[in-house]
């Protein structure tokens, strides 16, 4: 089983501003509904995976284009489906 590495994010992260305080892992869960964690969850996920490198901000929204048009009815006469390399497909 390979092993992910973690980096460490402190309090002081110089992403927040100062005078500011993030809000505890613990109250956001406790504090966000079902859909809103949903979001959060996703939202993190695709900023790390961007920050790391594993793909651009152009190749996640070709796939969110490319599943909304799925979603939206559009699947068989729409574009032919397109994998990018490196990325899983999505639905």
């Amino acid at each position: 089983m390979a092993t992910a590495r973690v980096s460490k994010v402190s309090e002081r992260d110089e992403r927040i501003p100062p005078g500011k305080k993030l809000i505890g892992y613990q109250e956001a869960v406790e504090s966000l509904t079902a859909d809103e964690a949903f979001r959060a969850t996703v939202y993190a996920m695709n900023t790390l995976l961007m920050q790391k490198g594993y793909y651009s901000a152009e190749e996640f929204q070709f796939q969110f284009r490319q599943s909304a048009q799925k979603q939206l009815g559009g699947g068989a006469s729409a574009i032919p489906a397109r994998r990018l390399p490196g990325l899983p497909r999505l639905l």
